[in-house]
């Protein structure tokens, strides 16, 4: 026992119905106490130490300790379907005898084992036949005179099992789809039910499935629209139900190949609207410019498109691009940045003393005339204000600037319209 800076009374409970107490026990710093107790029977204790001084504690900690009798082991030792042996370990970890075990398992198996030598062991087995399938929990509390423990085993006892699930075969609406349903219990008629979610259509079929055998199952099933479908396969016996769902989106039309070009103010657009569902009449629309538009397309038909924008706006430009027969929507989305106008090059001419003089040179990518904004930012003495600039054609713009000190600087060249910022950065060594 560690009791620092205490002084006064030390106590242990030893959790058997006896203590110890000192009551002389004076601390200056810290001290190292060793207390020995002798149990009469193995168990589980708690061992309560606590310290005080002027009457009050000052400090305590509980200590578990557990000796005697171990369930040390619970294993499934065989199984034949639903019967069950199981095998049980239980042990002696102190050098006496323990004595008077006992055990009380899950199913009600229950009996007595009588005693276990000094650090030795005691298995036996267990045989229990399960009514039903599923997951099982067999519980084992395991007494004695000397301590008590429980063990636990966890397992499943298989029954009817869904296997192999496959599409075989997808023909626009028209699928074909295989499974195996395979039976690890008992012989079982078992009810093979097939459905759709969302629909009160279903069919059904039973067959008897003997122990460790499989049905091959082959279904088609012709879907009168596209979009979101499901199958759903349920197998039952009474209580033992099994169910699979598998959910997937039948594609009817479908934007393939798209391809955008741009050349900074237009863009030319290319796409193909595919119809992979039965001939009628495909939707398909753009966002940004804003176009909508049908085409009758047969089977596996498609439409070639190409659209050329001039954009009057300026920056970041998101465009959408879709496509639907039925129910099924297919989109593409396509992000990119108009720019009318921005830095081509930002160039140091000539540094005399602390002043340079720079040269920015503005690309208009547009035939109209432009306004922006230009200033130079670095650190520098004379850091420029905004400037209003207004440019018809590509232009060089020169810039006279002091820098505090000699040094090497990076220098900014910032370009903003109502919609768009561009910049550039360049080294000034003064």
């Amino acid at each position: 026992m560690f009791c620092p800076n205490l002084f006064g009374i030390s106590d242990v409970d030893f959790g058997d119905g006896n203590d110890f107490s000192n009551d002389s026990l004076n601390v200056n710093g810290s001290v190292l106490a060793f207390i020995e107790h002798d149990y009469n029977n193995g168990g589980d204790y708690e061992v309560n130490v606590s310290s005080s001084s002027r009457g009050d504690i000052d400090d305590w900690e509980i200590i578990s300790t557990k000796f005697g009798l171990r369930a040390t082991s619970l294993d499934v030792l065989s199984r034949n379907v639903s019967n069950t042996t199981y095998e049980v370990i239980a042990s002696n970890d102190i050098n006496d005898t323990v004595e008077n075990v006992k055990y009380l398992c899950s199913e009600n198996l229950e009996g007595k084992k009588g005693d276990i030598s000094a650090l030795s062991d005691l298995n036996w087995n267990l045989t229990h036949n399960y009514t039903n399938p599923g997951e099982k929990s067999f519980i084992c509390s395991i007494t004695s005179d000397d301590g008590a423990d429980a063990i636990r085993k966890e397992f499943t006892i298989r029954s009817l099992e869904i296997e192999d699930y496959d599409i075989l075969s997808r023909e626009v609406g028209l699928y074909v789809f295989n499974f195996n349903v395979k039976n690890y219990y008992h012989d079982l008629w078992t009810r093979i039910d097939i459905g759709f979610i969302g629909s009160s259509s279903s069919f059904g079929e039973y067959a008897l499935i003997p122990y460790d055998e499989s049905v091959m199952s082959f279904i088609e099933v012709n879907y009168t629209k596209d979009g979101p479908q499901s199958f759903v396969i349920d197998l039952s016996n009474g209580s033992i139900i099994t169910s699979y769902t598998d959910y997937f989106n039948i594609q009817g039309a479908v934007i393939e190949n798209y391809f955008r070009t741009s050349d900074s103010v237009t863009n030319v657009y290319a796409f193909d609207v595919l119809n992979q569902w039965y001939a009628g009449q495909v939707d398909w629309s753009v966002t940004n410019p804003s176009i909508n538009n049908n085409t009758n397309l047969g089977y596996n038909k498609s439409v070639m498109v190409f659209i050329e924008e001039d954009y009057s706006s300026e920056g970041l430009q998101v465009t959408n691009v879709s496509a639907t027969r039925l129910s099924y929507k297919d989109n593409v989305s396509d992000q990119y940045e108009i720019r009318p106008i921005e830095i081509g090059s930002l160039e140091v001419t000539d540094v005399t003393g602390y002043i340079a003089t720079l040269n920015v040179f503005i690309v208009n990518n547009d035939d109209s005339t432009q306004y922006f904004n230009l200033n130079i930012t670095g650190g520098l003495v004379n850091q420029s204000e905004s400037e209003l600039f207004t440019v018809s054609d590509n232009t060089t713009i020169p810039v006279s600037i002091t820098v505090p000190s000699s040094g090497v600087y990076r220098v900014w060249a910032n370009i903003n319209t109502s919609g768009y910022t561009d910049n550039q950065s360049t080294e000034v060594i003064a």
